[in-house]
């Protein structure tokens, strides 16, 4: 399967076309994401946080595989499949840029939005990206719908100048500020950037129960008594380089995940 080990990393649905997403790479259409028992899935929460959406997912599988190739690890990558076609060249994911708030205009006359504030940190939830629909209703009374999760607010402001004062944007340190118009209509969509390092989560990790580690590893069963468990629960617990280190425990959510 094209991009075996990335795909069961994510553990998503593969879809039939492929989605325009930040750091989207391509997961084979027929993949089905699969139950996880609870020493991966409480792994995963630390790596992704505890409801990741698909920003989050590939920012972090980036992270996480670059980390992998970067050691003699990627022999166990395209053992599961040679067919990769992700790189680590493209700096969209990472660039400072991306996580800009934007904006597009849906209704009323062409007038320019300003968005102010910070995002804050996603690590904590796992959601990366933020949309909102905002919608002058009348005068000095705004309609702020926040998308994922639905919310709607009915937000009274005041005006200056024909500007109103900000305007906040529910789950995030952003607010926006527009002229009042009645009808104007705007979407604005913002990327948090993750701010846990490798190094961070790898020593959360290691505050895991001893048995949540042995149960990843597959520890008193016929598995993981056998190669690669051994040499990766051997990377876990013997290394100190985070490449080699969590790079082990990686590959055994890797394979563990194509072993269920």
């Amino acid at each position: 399967m094209i991009n075996h080990a990335r795909t069961l990393l994510m553990n998503i649905n593969g879809a039939t076309q492929f989605e325009a997403e930040l750091g989207e790479e391509i997961i084979a259409s027929e993949y089905r994401a699969k139950p996880l028992p609870q020493s991966i899935a409480s792994v995963r929460r630390i790596l992704f946080g505890p409801t990741p959406d698909k920003a989050m997912l590939n920012y972090r599988c980036r992270q996480l595989l670059s980390l992998i190739h970067l050691t003699e690890l990627e022999e166990y990558v395209v053992a599961l499949d040679p067919r990769i076609t992700y790189d680590f060249e493209d700096s969209l994911l990472f660039g400072n840029s991306t996580y800009n708030p934007t904006y597009i205009q849906f209704a009323g006359p062409d007038t320019a939005l300003s968005v102010l504030g910070t995002t804050g940190s996603p690590d904590t939830t796992g959601r990366m990206k933020c949309q909102w629909d905002i919608q002058i209703i009348s005068p000095g009374v705004v309609d702020v719908t926040w998308l994922r999760p639905r919310q709607s607010q009915i937000i009274p402001y005041t005006v200056t100048d024909g500007l109103s004062s900000r305007i906040p944007l529910q789950g995030s340190g952003l607010s926006v500020m527009t002229r009042d118009i009645v009808g104007l209509q705007y979407r604005v969509t913002s990327y948090a950037r993750p701010t846990f390092s490798l190094g961070d989560l790898s020593a959360t990790i290691e505050t895991l129960g001893s048995d949540t580690i042995a149960n990843l590893f597959l520890v008193g069963t016929p598995a993981g008594s056998l190669e690669p468990f051994l040499t990766f629960r051997n990377l876990w617990e013997t290394r100190l380089e985070l490449s080699y280190k969590l790079g082990g425990l990686l590959m055994a959510i890797i394979y563990h995940t194509d072993l269920l």
